[in-house]
């Protein structure tokens, strides 16, 4: 009878670790890049940020740390690829998941001309496992494509590519 009550008991954790562990969301890719994927992202007042405020327009997310060199490396740029296609309706936002006020600070230290924003949360939601990440979202709020290390964000070819985004 004592076998029989462990077997039990085991399948009892595994369906609750199964249904109560609800993961479903991070697993289907395309919940995780659209717009409508609920909002983890915070502005630097702490106000919820979602990035359906840019519906309509491409979205560049730069996924960085103000510990990672390569991330400080590219931000220069980044700003200039945003001042390139600023007139392309091409939204630029820097998203970390460190402390705020340690985003601020750097803030502070940098004059940057890019939208930062926190991310509460891990850097896995967005499927990223390396630093810097940047993420390139259509109109729609699908990910169109993504860009994993430092980049050279001004290149022709680069700026060709999200030009061709919708």
């Amino acid at each position: 009878m004592k076998a029989y009550q462990k077997i039990i008991s085991k399948l009892f954790i595994v369906l609750i670790c199964f249904y109560g562990c609800d993961t479903s969301n991070f697993k289907n890719k395309e919940n995780i890049n659209t717009l409508t994927y609920k909002s983890i992202l915070e502005d630097l007042n702490g106000n919820e940020f979602t990035l359906n405020n840019y519906k309509g327009n491409v979205i560049f997310m730069n996924l960085w740390a103000t510990w990672c060199k390569p991330c400080i490396a590219e931000f220069k740029n980044i700003v200039e690829a945003k001042n390139i296609l600023e007139k392309d309706s091409i939204k630029f936002i820097a998203v970390s998941n460190e402390n705020l006020e340690k985003i601020k600070l750097f803030i502070e230290k940098n004059n940057y001309n890019i939208e930062f924003i926190k991310l509460n949360g891990d850097y896995s939601l967005y499927e990223a496992y390396s630093l810097p990440t940047s993420i390139i979202y259509d109109r729609s709020g699908i990910e169109a494509f993504r860009v994993t290390g430092r980049t050279n964000f001004t290149s022709d070819n680069f700026i060709a590519k999200i030009k061709s985004v919708e």
